[in-house]
């Protein structure tokens, strides 16, 4: 979406232009990874990833790349191509993989 232009008049004529980022570029998504459901909020304004599995919720810095999304220090992350949703182990451990699907934001009061 494109950033929405208000224009506020001041004294003498002249005019200043304000570009405000509309929160809807918030993605939601509901994902699978080896049977445990996730719900992830992915804010590339803020450079954010918000995920809740059970009992535990976190936001913390990722990283937006053209074809992923990861965080973590790179473990976990979101394809942007086909949304595979992958932690990957260190030391060549494995990697669990998993599907997300994107959900319409639910109804809510503010």
């Amino acid at each position: 979406m494109k950033n929405t232009l208000i224009f506020f008049a001041l004294a003498g004529g002249l005019a200043v232009t304000v570009s405000a980022a509309p929160s809807e570029n918030i993605i939601y998504l509901e994902c699978d990874l080896e049977g445990q459901p996730w719900k992830i909020a992915l804010d590339e304004n803020n450079k954010t990833v918000t995920w809740e599995r059970g009992d535990m919720v976190s936001t913390i810095p990722a990283v937006f790349l053209p074809d992923r999304v990861t965080w973590g220090e790179g473990v976990m992350a979101i394809s942007r191509i086909d949304l595979t949703f992958t932690r990957t182990f260190p030391e060549n451990i494995g990697v669990d993989r998993g599907t997300c699907r994107i959900v319409e934001r639910g109804e809510r009061a503010f």
